[in-house]
């Protein structure tokens, strides 16, 4: 979807205003703190590799995933992101992990904005919605033998 891969991009490219980019236009914020856990500075590192929350959507996408190696930091997911690979499943995670980013990004912005924030069962339910639907359109097309099966091991 569009709007995964908008604030995907601007994720990987450090261009998601979160509340410690504030600090390069010179703006003076309240409070820096992340809106979700309360405990540390918000920036995109901490949204999305430190904070408790996201550790735990991350932790229960790789059990849906059956995935044991996930990037952990901000450093290692541009660094997993920039292989190249034609690997069809290695696309798919990319595209989970799109999904992932822009949920997780949601929850942030309803704590912000609602002072209301989701369950993390509740976020990576709707993640596994979204990519359901996704790879129902993937599974049509052509794909080897191993790439339909884990495809259809996902669905299930």
């Amino acid at each position: 979807m569009p709007k995964h891969r908008f604030i995907f991009w601007q994720t990987i490219n450090t261009q998601l205003l979160a509340h410690d980019k504030f600090v390069q236009f010179q703006i003076t914020l309240d409070n820096i703190k992340c809106p979700v856990c309360d405990t540390a500075a918000e920036s995109n590192a901490h949204l999305f590799f430190d904070c408790y929350f996201s550790q735990q959507v991350v932790e229960q996408v790789c059990l849906w995933l059956g995935v044991r190696s996930w990037p952990t930091s901000f450093n290692s997911w541009q660094q997993w992101l920039r292989q190249t690979s034609k690997d069809k499943m290695q696309k798919v995670h990319i595209s989970i992990m799109a999904v992932m980013i822009y949920s997780i990004l949601s929850n942030k912005n309803n704590c912000l904005f609602n002072n209301y924030s989701s369950t993390t069962t509740k976020v990576t339910q709707e993640i596994k919605k979204i990519v359901y639907y996704r790879l129902q359109i993937a599974k049509n097309r052509s794909l080897k033998a191993h790439e339909k099966r884990y495809i259809e091991s996902i669905l299930v």
